[in-house]
């Protein structure tokens, strides 16, 4: 099982991470996400606020990467399996996340990172 680092974390916090998918004809799809919580070593929840075609793309394949830029050129691609909620703790969580004020959280969705490539600046 793949962990995030406490580091990891903490270098994520405050980012924005890009969302990809791929349609049912494989071509992708990528949305800038703001709204989202690092919920364990392997977990991270995405809040649904304009997620119309990705969730489409998920139906087709769950199979997602989220990629993110650390501030020291650092760039990080997780990859791993999606699943989406409309109710529950989870959701609910979104709907307090301070990056959603103003916006209608519609559900959440979960990604279950089973794969991490790091590139660029290593330190």
């Amino acid at each position: 099982m793949i962990k995030f680092s406490s580091d990891l974390q903490k270098k994520l916090e405050g980012s924005f991470l890009v969302l990809a998918t791929v349609n049912n004809e494989n071509k992708p799809h990528v949305i800038a996400m703001t709204c989202y919580k690092v919920l364990t070593e392997n977990i991270i929840l995405l809040c649904d606020t304009y997620l119309q075609e990705t969730l489409i793309n998920i139906k087709h394949n769950s199979r997602v990467s989220l990629l993110f830029v650390s501030k020291d050129k650092t760039g990080y691609e997780f990859s791993g399996q999606a699943k989406y909620l409309e109710a529950g703790e989870e959701v609910e969580l979104c709907k307090e996340l301070k990056g959603q004020k103003g916006l209608i959280c519609k559900g959440a969705l979960i990604v279950e990172v089973d794969r991490v490539v790091i590139s660029g600046n290593k330190k």
